[in-house]
């Protein structure tokens, strides 16, 4: 048997590939943990942001908005936790995204208000960043996964 027909150590004697063997599952479940624990935190964060808005109780203040914005990345990690990843991470990239774009127009009155909202944008910001790993680690599986396709 010369060396380009023997199978690899990845490879079965048919010279399938079970994906079970494939090394990618610990990496991209990591990712996903780390997705959701942001987008937890963040919808908590949320509701603490509700609080501290009604609390506060300035003009024009809207703590109903967090409460809404609270519920919406909560749902985005019940997506990511039910296995529809993709659309769960796109959900939450975005929600992330505006919170980001918005982040230079709230307003800060104290030094709480400093505090917290820095502190937030930065989880925005790691949770905009995890949403881009899942995405990319996705996407780099179904690469792999059809070039096995196409060799069996």
């Amino acid at each position: 048997m010369n060396r380009e027909s023997a199978p690899s150590a990845w490879e079965t004697a048919a010279g399938i590939v079970p994906l079970a063997m494939f090394p990618y599952g610990k990496e991209e479940t990591m990712n996903n943990r780390t997705l959701i624990a942001l987008a937890g935190v963040l919808g908590l964060g949320e509701f603490v942001s509700a609080a501290i808005i009604w609390k506060e109780n300035y003009p024009d203040a809207q703590p109903l908005f967090a409460v809404v914005f609270g519920v919406l990345f909560l749902i985005g990690m019940a997506l990511v936790r039910s296995g529809r990843v993709v659309g769960g991470a796109i959900f939450i990239g975005l929600l992330c995204l505006f919170e980001l774009i918005t982040f230079p127009t709230w307003t800060r009155r104290v030094a709480l208000d400093w505090a917290y909202q820095v502190s937030y944008g930065a989880l925005a910001l790691l949770g905009l960043a995890a949403v881009i790993a899942v995405l990319d680690k996705l996407q780099a599986t179904d690469r792999t996964q059809a070039a096995l396709r196409a060799r069996g």
